[in-house]
């Protein structure tokens, strides 16, 4: 990646990508996740952390969403410090209310949100927050390397809070690797 900041969408698309923060990420809040982002273009990005829970008692939302009481016992994300809309990111194409990467879903109207917690199928993750950037913060991060982008994909957006930064981690090295091993041509030898 070169030092210089992209100056359009067409040079760094985020969207529906995953960003892995690395240890230059100074934000304490943000050390050691893994955000997807649903936004960026030219004015700023928006993002989900994906791998922090609500520590504080939320049954006032699983009452408004009419979760059983066996729903319950789900982790709220903590989706970032900015306050947002209640989001359920899910795999359920029929409660689909826009695309957040291949395989994943997002909703936010309460009746999809409600059939959604009630659905015992598939995956749903209700995230309350969401992180902001503003226009050149994130590619600027970037450049700086505070986070390493991975394409999203259900298997890591899914994946258990406390594996899913190791797993994005992991295709992170893959896909370095698979980049120096490409690069890299095997000597040609032949029989004289």
């Amino acid at each position: 990646m070169s030092n210089r900041i992209p100056s359009s969408d067409a040079q760094l698309v985020l969207r529906g990508q995953l960003l892995v923060a690395t240890n230059r990420c100074a934000d304490h809040i943000l050390q050691g996740s893994v955000c997807l982002i649903l936004h960026h273009d030219g004015e700023g990005s928006m993002g989900l952390v994906l791998n922090r829970s609500i520590e504080t008692e939320v049954g006032g939302l699983w009452k408004f969403l009419k979760a059983s009481k066996e729903q319950e016992s789900r982790p709220i994300r903590f989706g970032g410090p900015i306050s947002g809309p209640i989001l359920a990111l899910h795999n359920q194409q029929e409660c689909a209310e826009m695309a957040a990467a291949s395989g994943v879903y997002l909703a936010a109207h309460v009746d999809k949100l409600q059939k959604l917690v009630s659905s015992s199928s598939g995956e749903v993750r209700i995230v309350v927050g969401q992180v902001l950037w503003k226009e050149g913060q994130l590619e600027q991060e970037i450049v700086d390397r505070k986070w390493l982008p991975v394409p999203a994909t259900p298997d890591l957006v899914f994946a258990p809070e406390e594996e899913m930064w190791r797993k994005s981690m992991l295709v992170v090295g893959n896909r370095f690797v698979k980049t120096l091993v490409g690069a890299v041509q095997p000597a040609h030898v032949g029989l004289n």
